[in-house]
């Protein structure tokens, strides 16, 4: 399993994303979840698609974005510090109205404060 979810990791496609997008919001395990935000995070490299430009990044990379910001709320500890990574690689402009939502609007004090987290990483110059 985790062969072939860092292989999706390495093959920039919509489906690729799609796929690993997937299993991110049904994750067995935090070992798991860390696993597919990485790869989430490789397939949707902002630096990636900036070197290798094309109209199916934009997707991708949009895809990946609502996906780990999707995931912050689920997942813990290590996990969510692979998350927020993972959102800071792929910097899609999506995150951040999507971070706010959820800094203002989560159930909970540590998903606030996660949310609140990643969009002081993704400011960063």
């Amino acid at each position: 399993d985790a062969a072939a979810i860092a292989g999706l990791g390495v093959v920039r496609t919509r489906v690729s994303a799609a796929r690993l997008a997937a299993r991110l919001g049904s994750a067995r395990d935090a070992a798991e979840a860390s696993a597919l935000a990485h790869a989430l995070g490789s397939v949707a490299s902002s630096w990636a698609w900036q070197a290798r430009p094309s109209a199916e990044g934009e997707g991708v990379r949009a895809l990946a974005s609502q996906a780990l910001v999707l995931a912050l709320a689920s997942v813990a500890g290590d996990a969510r510090a692979d998350v927020t990574r993972a959102l800071v690689v792929v910097a899609h402009p999506s995150a951040a109205p999507a971070l706010s939502a959820l800094a203002s609007d989560a159930a909970s004090p540590e998903v606030q404060r996660a949310a609140r987290d990643a969009l002081a990483r993704l400011a960063r110059p």
